[in-house]
């Protein structure tokens, strides 16, 4: 049942998109590789410098890995987390930046994102964090250059929110570039900045997380935004009649039962994308209804009543019906 290295952060959500990808004609370039296990790619300006591009692409993947994958016995994160102490340790800005978004996020939702939750996920066969769960995301302190845990075995698991940060790291890396408008996608993250060549937005649509059932795709335009969906139709397997999903319910400490099928989150920042899609995942269908539109987060739920899907948007997400 367990999930080997390649599959880093790929754990941290599902994708459900489909990105309308420019064609020969649109005077788009479009450059990829593989990262965490999945891929990404890029669609931007033909005159702009892409072997560089890659470059700065790659580093960013190499720095993502050696700080938070907790599959690298050599990685920061492991560091930490295999220390069985109470006391401040150093952690690198890059890793208490993401720390400090996990530790907002999982405050702001009550709890419903929660970096402690490895030992339970690979309890269930997701992920390497062995151990038992000693606490929650509140047994966790950041201080301007360390990080401390109140309970020796805590650990961390950002497989969340990691692939998010990496994604606004990329976009920041291209903005420095001033590449024009360009569309990046990682792992089915997606961000984008500028128009399309043609002057239209960019766009995907989000294909619903069961075939078959009558539910049409939405497609959204991205204008400076970035989405990212979670699910429970992937990584995740069946036993008997029970249906066990990478996204753990912190309260409950098991696989959840009675979340939406899939939460698409459109925001600014890739990272809160990724993690606010992990946080509503969490939460039960109507809970996380209504945290959505209590918060403002622009949301597309799809929630299973028996065999039929219900599309459910809040905030200012918005789409059109393909």
């Amino acid at each position: 049942m367990h999930h080997n290295r390649r599959q880093f952060l790929k754990l941290g959500g599902a994708a459900a998109l489909v990105v309308a990808w420019p064609g020969p004609a649109d005077a788009v370039a479009t450059i990829g590789g593989f990262a965490f296990g999945t891929y990404w790619r890029l669609g931007l300006g033909e005159d702009v410098d892409h072997q560089r591009v890659r470059r700065k692409i790659m580093d960013i993947i190499e720095a993502t890995d050696s700080t938070m994958s907790p599959f690298r016995p050599d990685a920061e994160i492991t560091r930490i987390n295999n220390t069985r102490s109470t006391d401040w340790m150093p952690a690198s800005p890059q890793l208490r930046q993401v720390v400090g978004a996990a530790l907002r996020i999982g405050r702001l939702s009550g709890g419903a994102f929660d970096p402690t939750i490895g030992p339970i996920a690979n309890r269930f066969g997701f992920g390497p964090i062995t151990g038992s769960r000693t606490g929650s995301w509140q047994q966790l302190a950041l201080s301007s250059d360390a990080v401390r845990k109140d309970s020796a075995g805590l650990t961390i698991d950002l497989c969340g929110i990691a692939k998010g940060w990496a994604l606004d790291r990329m976009a920041a890396a291209l903005d420095s570039m001033e590449p024009g408008g360009y569309l990046i996608e990682l792992g089915g993250e997606v961000l984008a900045r500028g128009r399309h060549p043609s002057g239209r937005a960019w766009q995907i649509a989000i294909e619903p997380p069961f075939s078959g059932i009558g539910t049409a795709k939405h497609l959204v335009a991205l204008e400076g935004m970035a989405i990212a969906t979670s699910s429970n139709t992937v990584n995740a397997y069946v036993i008997g009649d029970r249906r066990y999903s990478h996204i753990i319910d912190p309260w409950k400490g098991e696989p959840i039962q009675a979340g939406a099928a899939s939460v698409s989150v459109l925001t600014e920042s890739a990272m809160d994308a990724d993690a606010w899609a992990t946080a509503l995942m969490a939460m039960e269908v109507d809970e996380a209804i209504s945290f959505a539109q209590d918060n403002g987060i622009n949301t597309l739920i799809y929630a299973r009543d028996g065999n039929v899907l219900r599309a459910i948007t809040t905030g200012q997400f918005a789409g059109s019906l393909i």
